[in-house]
């Protein structure tokens, strides 16, 4: 009988976040971590989905994982799908979008990528004035001086 070991596969990879959350399960609480990456140029994106309780969740809690946020993160490839079991239907079904798994996740120096560009407003109030009252003055148009000399010369 011969033993199978895991690989030291290693990938970076550069995507966008699409969800981050806190979530309970059997061993505590983790970060799950969805971002969305193009593998090559105008291909649609791939999900890779990331469950860590190391650094990722400081990040997180600090604010550094908005959506929409690029980052680069180096981790070990776990797995990869693009099927899954439909429970309602007991049969195999396709993903909307391919998934890799990626275990022992880290974002190097260098690897926060901008955030996205804030709302202008940021739910704040706007306070809209009342429009001044306006007289029928303001609205006449007198025409512009004439010089009479020039318009003469003209033939007007």
């Amino acid at each position: 009988m011969t033993t199978s070991y895991a690989q030291f596969n290693t990938l970076t990879i550069t995507g966008r976040v699409n969800h981050a959350e806190i979530v309970t399960g059997q061993y505590g609480e983790f970060l799950a971590l969805t971002l969305l990456s193009e593998l090559v140029s105008d291909a649609e994106p791939i999900a890779i989905k990331i469950r860590s309780n190391n650094g990722l969740m400081k990040a997180f809690h600090n604010g550094n994982l908005p959506n929409g946020r690029r980052l680069t993160v180096t981790g070990h490839l776990s797995g990869m799908s693009e099927l899954f079991l439909n429970k309602t239907t007991g049969k195999r079904a396709v993903r909307k979008r391919p998934e890799i798994s990626m275990t022992n996740v880290v974002i190097m120096d260098g690897g926060y990528g901008p955030k996205p560009k804030a709302d202008k407003n940021d739910g704040a109030v706007v306070e809209i004035d009342e429009a001044p009252e306006l007289d029928d003055k303001d609205f006449e148009v007198s025409a512009p001086a004439v010089d009479t000399k020039l318009a003469e010369a003209a033939g007007f």
